[in-house]
């Protein structure tokens, strides 16, 4: 079974939430707003939140260590620090923002590491 890490809690995390909930995925939903997340994942086993800032650097590396994928769906200022860290672990990111060059930036570094950066996927 994969195991994606969602970072945040907005308007646009549900459906993607449920959609992977319903498809038996584990998934972690970190956010800035707790209660928010608790209530998208509702009562699914394979669900959990976890509250998280995106200054908290050494969690968010953690997190990223234990998944198979992240999805990013912060605000875009964010998605480099992100990214970064998903090349330090080999592990795929998904973002909804357009890419912007500083991520163009991280083209080499991230097909060295073996891993795809998607962005505008939303």
């Amino acid at each position: 079974m994969k195991n994606v890490l969602i970072l945040g809690a907005g308007m646009v995390a549900n459906p993607i939430i449920q959609h992977l909930l319903g498809k038996n995925i584990n998934l972690t939903v970190a956010a800035l707003n707790f209660d928010e997340a608790k209530r998208m994942i509702g009562n699914a086993p394979n669900g959990k939140a976890v509250y998280w800032t995106v200054d908290n650097e050494a969690a968010l590396d953690q997190m990223i260590s234990e998944n198979d994928i992240v999805v990013s769906l912060i605000p875009y200022a964010y998605h480099i620090m992100v990214a970064k860290y998903c090349i330090k672990n080999r592990k795929n990111l998904v973002t909804a923002s357009y890419a912007k060059p500083e991520m163009y930036a991280l083209d080499a570094q991230a097909k060295e590491a073996g891993i795809i950066i998607l962005n505008e996927m939303g």
